[in-house]
């Protein structure tokens, strides 16, 4: 289907709002499959309640199931996956371990409608040495509510988090076959700057 400017959804966001709660407002560009209302309301809040933690751990690692793409080193190298293209068999277990994890120095931002999750983002800040590297660790939206304005909601909220936490850098990884994704980012300024590679020890 084609865009015309008319029907382009179109994204506010405003900064003025709390750090910790950004609003974006996307009018919808009339398609059935969209499941978002016309000038609906994108909200940001970030999750620490152990209770809703293990409940976004669930939804999470439902929406990364059916995606072997997602997979990249980290995956691997944390236990997430098995191998390259196939998810862990604890792999639901694994990511509610992660999310319970006290004293983590990974950030939990989601975005929840009158249906439940509808999008997540990880930033994960370090400082050593005097320089503070920001990393997205995850960025996921669900199915039904993409093309709605989340992501980018998500990932403009994530990208100011980290600003203010000192980072002058925001890093990502991601699958190798995760096209759509690489897509996305490189629309938003992102380029590739390495290759990671991995061998069964």
């Amino acid at each position: 289907m084609m865009n015309s400017p008319a029907t382009r959804s179109e994204e506010r966001i405003s900064s003025a709002t709390s750090p910790r709660l950004w609003t974006a407002r996307s009018s919808a560009n009339g398609s059935k499959t969209l499941n978002v209302n016309r000038d609906a309301e994108i909200r940001i809040v970030e999750v620490s309640d152990p209770r809703a933690l293990r409940d976004l751990a669930r939804w999470f690692a439902s929406q990364l199931r059916p995606l072997p793409e997602y997979i990249s080193h980290s995956e691997i190298l944390w236990g997430r996956a098995a191998a390259p293209d196939r998810w862990h068999e604890d792999f639901a277990g694994i990511i509610e371990r992660e999310f319970a994890a006290t004293g983590a120095a990974t950030r939990r931002f989601a975005v929840r409608d009158e249906e439940g999750w509808a999008g997540l983002a990880c930033l994960n800040v370090q400082r050593e040495d005097g320089r503070t590297v920001a990393t997205l660790e995850d960025l996921i939206v669900d199915p039904g509510r993409r093309r709605t304005g989340i992501a980018t909601a998500l990932l403009r909220y994530v990208e100011a988090a980290g600003r203010d936490a000192g980072a002058d850098w925001l890093a990502l990884e991601s699958g190798l076959r995760n096209e759509g994704a690489h897509a996305f980012f490189e629309r938003h300024g992102y380029q590739t700057v390495s290759r990671v590679m991995v061998k069964k020890a």
